[in-house]
């Protein structure tokens, strides 16, 4: 919440809307120590200690269905004053990085938010697929053909806000099984 001393403050209100969910409000009235809660339903979200010592908010525990938009206003005989936040929860991708069959490499980026980015050395022809799912988190798999047969390894480049990888593969020509003849 805004930094307003709490002996000014006559009500402190707080809104959280959580992406896909009603917005729950968490009244406090300073005169009467009064809590109201509406439409709230998340448990893990708490005052940090009585709100007239500390307005601020609590998640214990954050995981996706936190992810929303958070504002607090405090009124006062002065004014109402506003201080908002919009909190994006990240996931890792699990990374991953197999040969495939004639001349491909498949990376994979399993379940992450937002959606992870992949980029291949040496270049070559890639498919990249997307695959959402319901909790928010995306799936992204990008299979690699290269025609050469001078190349020794291909890398694959994983780019995500909460840390970027770079996964190798050596390839052995005699290990990818050849094409299909009748």
């Amino acid at each position: 919440c805004p930094a307003i001393p709490e002996t000014k403050a006559v009500l402190i209100a707080c809104v959280i809307a959580l992406r896909g969910q009603p917005p729950c409000i968490i009244s406090y009235r300073v005169d009467t120590k009064e809590i109201n809660e509406t439409s709230c339903m998340n448990r893990r979200i708490t005052w940090v200690s009585t709100p007239d010592q500390s307005p601020e908010l609590q998640i214990n525990a954050v995981a996706l269905d936190h992810d929303g938009l958070y504002s607090c206003e405090v009124v006062t005989p002065q004014g109402n004053f506003l201080r908002r936040h919009d909190l994006q929860v990240l996931v890792p991708p699990a990374v991953t990085l197999l040969p495939g069959v004639n001349r491909t490499a498949v990376c994979e980026a399993l379940a992450g938010k937002p959606a992870a980015q992949i980029f291949w050395t040496p270049d070559g022809d890639h498919i990249t697929k997307k695959e959402s799912h319901s909790n928010g988190t995306v799936t992204v798999r990008s299979t690699y053909h290269w025609e050469q047969n001078n190349v020794s390894a291909v890398f694959c480049f994983v780019s995500h806000p909460t840390g970027n990888l770079t996964l190798s593969i050596e390839l052995n020509q005699g290990q990818y099984p050849p094409p299909f003849k009748e």
